[in-house]
């Protein structure tokens, strides 16, 4: 089985990205990487590389990143408020790319940090992380009145591009020391 730390390496292969430094008041911190179409691609606190990207008409925004210690890529979706979620609770949410249905499922933890609330998965798999580095949309649903219903439909544009220079980041890091999955409410700030 392969490795999803190898997978986002393989993302590198056939590209020739070089990354810059974003300007303007929503990337301009220390731990900017560099940009990739709509993504942001940054380093936390814990030298851990990820991609965000913001949907600003949705006041939703999508980050996938590495867990270098544990060798395992996460995502986690935040919006600002989303005050229906019980923080601590656990979301079965069904995802689908490209229109193709309900093909994969994950267990979310909702959580909490200043005014973000946010769904969070600490281990993704393979196949997902395929997915949504190749397709173009993302569909996301819940279950609402006992059914899954779509609740989001974003457009994955550079995402392969973005996961490949998210790989060419980390590497560049080196292992880092503890995870660190808990976003910081300036990544969610335009």
């Amino acid at each position: 089985m392969i490795r999803l730390r190898h997978l986002l390496l393989a993302c590198i292969t056939g590209l020739s990205l070089t990354p810059f430094v974003a300007g303007g008041p929503a990337f301009a911190t220390p731990e900017t990487w560099g940009t990739i179409g709509s993504w942001a691609i940054r380093i936390d606190d814990d030298r851990d590389c990820y991609a965000i990207a913001r949907y600003q008409k949705r006041n939703f925004a999508l980050k996938m990143g590495i867990d270098s210690q544990n060798n395992d890529v996460y995502m986690m979706l935040a919006s600002d408020p989303i005050d229906t979620l019980e923080v601590g609770a656990k979301y079965h949410l069904k995802f689908g790319f490209d229109e193709q249905g309900m093909s994969h499922k994950l267990v979310m933890k909702a959580e909490r940090e200043g005014k973000i609330t946010y769904l969070s998965s600490p281990s993704l798999t393979t196949d997902f992380v395929e997915n949504f580095a190749y397709r173009s949309s993302m569909q996301m649903y819940a279950v609402i009145d006992g059914q899954y219903k779509l609740v989001e439909h974003l457009p994955l544009t550079g995402t392969r591009a973005a996961l490949g220079e998210v790989a060419r980041c980390q590497k560049a890091q080196g292992p880092a020391p503890a995870p660190q999955r808990r976003p910081r409410e300036r990544d969610y700030q335009s």
